[in-house]
């Protein structure tokens, strides 16, 4: 078991241990100079890069949500439309709500149901989720 090293020793081990190139600092300040640049490159690197990603990523959802729900919106009113034309002269006066019922009534059968399926296909993998 060797004592420790101090001084003029320790500094003379280290320097025979990284011979292959590598010396101590001559200047502490500037290798914490440098090794704050790094750890600072570093985060950005594994923080603001993944980020940024992220948000790409977000941002195409955000996008394909807004035109997904205008679309079926717009089916919705279509099938009002159709219903209307379709019932005109039996659903009018005290029962002109009946195809606006049914289109709503529709249209949150389909969200449950789309609903149930993205709960299974979660399940099915085997995730705790």
């Amino acid at each position: 078991m060797h004592a420790p090293c101090t001084g003029v020793r320790r500094t003379a081990r280290l320097l025979r241990r990284f011979s292959k190139g590598w010396v101590l600092a001559e200047d502490p300040q500037q290798t914490i100079r440098e090794l704050r640049v790094l750890v600072v490159e570093y985060a950005k690197q594994e923080t603001l890069e993944p980020l940024k990603g992220l948000g790409r990523y977000v941002a195409w959802g955000v996008a394909g949500a807004l035109l997904l729900g205008t679309g079926v919106v717009f089916l919705a009113i279509g099938a009002l439309r159709a219903l209307q034309d379709e019932t005109y002269p039996h659903l009018t006066g005290n029962w002109s709500w009946v195809p606006y019922a049914i289109v709503v009534f529709g249209s949150f059968l389909i969200a449950g149901l789309a609903w149930m399926a993205r709960g299974k296909r979660k399940t099915r993998g085997g995730g705790e989720r």
